[in-house]
């Protein structure tokens, strides 16, 4: 489904329309053919479809007062949004309901039937994520050096580019990593990674994002890194 922004004429069109994609870079809108992307069964989506599956019955089988109050929560100025028009909206109770605790149950933790009493936390201050291609057939190492996270859950995502030419993306992030409370700088290696998004490949471009995630399920603005790997 496109998103539309009407003015005197259209002034914006994202998403998908009869077979075509429309978005926009920094040379202005452009239009593609729509194609389908891969349906990539790693663990964390296999897992969430299965959290999908059974949040509405969980929702219905909550306390009604409970419910009345997710609905005020998610109505709140600090809920808002913005779309990829700039355009103001905000999720109902059941979406952030459902939202909040597939980031909890992805990171281990219980699931939670009331709304979340804690803020959005800060970013997380980072400046360099290293990317490193070794070993027979390419293995990985990622590391954020003098990270803490303090009482924060770790949410790490990724997206890889070939090549030096992209140095940002909005598309294509994968979760690749989840701690709960690691209070340690991060370091991270292994198969793991290669299940998401394949080996590393010195000189393609990995776009981090990093967030903090607080234990209802709050979470930051991420952080985001540009890193080539060598």
């Amino acid at each position: 489904m496109a998103i539309l922004k009407f003015g005197p004429t259209v002034t914006g069109l994202r998403g998908t329309v009869a077979g075509s994609m429309f978005s926009a870079n920094k040379a202005g809108p452009y239009v593609r053919a729509w194609s389908r992307s891969a349906n990539r069964r790693t663990p964390s989506q296999t897992n969430v479809r299965s959290i999908l599956a059974h949040a509405a019955g969980l929702w219905r089988a909550e306390d009604s007062g409970d419910r009345d109050d997710w609905d005020t929560w998610a109505a709140l100025p600090a809920q808002a949004r913005t779309n990829s028009l700039g355009q103001e909206y905000f999720l109902s109770g059941f979406q952030w309901y459902t939202a909040l605790n597939i980031r909890l149950q992805l990171m281990g933790r219980d699931w939670r039937s009331v709304y979340p009493s804690s803020d959005y936390p800060a970013a997380p201050p980072i400046t360099a994520v290293t990317v490193t291609e070794s070993g027979v057939g390419g293995t990985m190492a990622a590391y954020y050096p003098n990270l803490t996270f303090d009482d924060f859950d770790l949410v790490w995502s990724l997206a890889v580019t070939q090549g030096l030419g992209q140095q940002s993306t909005l598309s294509g992030f994968y979760d690749i990593k989840r701690d709960m409370a690691p209070g340690a700088t991060v370091t991270y290696s292994g198969a793991g990674f290669r299940d998401v998004v394949g080996y590393v490949v010195a000189g393609n471009s990995y776009h981090s994002r990093l967030y903090r995630q607080t234990t209802d399920g709050m979470r930051s603005a991420p952080t985001s890194v540009y890193s080539v790997a060598v």
